[in-house]
């Protein structure tokens, strides 16, 4: 969901797109009675192509020595026909 959320800003008004390539690595284990939470960046945008990467994880004050997870992925841009 991240991934996705993440690339949102670069869209255009009807525009989606669609996973080419997603990959996670696990990196610590977590309960499931807290939550968690995510973050994301881009790290490149081309013209048909998005490439992403982000992390997971359980603290808010102190994301980056609790990290749960990490992903990274590319997305293609959809535009709706006739665009």
């Amino acid at each position: 969901f991240t991934l996705f959320m993440t690339a949102r800003p670069l869209l255009s008004e009807g525009e989606s797109v669609l996973t080419i390539s997603c990959q996670t690595d696990f990196l610590a284990a977590h309960t499931a009675q807290t939550p968690i939470y995510a973050d994301g960046q881009i790290t490149r945008s081309t013209r048909n192509l998005i490439f992403a990467r982000g992390r997971i994880y359980p603290d808010l004050d102190a994301p980056a020595t609790s990290t749960i997870a990490t992903f990274s992925g590319i997305l293609k841009r959809m535009r709706p026909r006739g665009a």
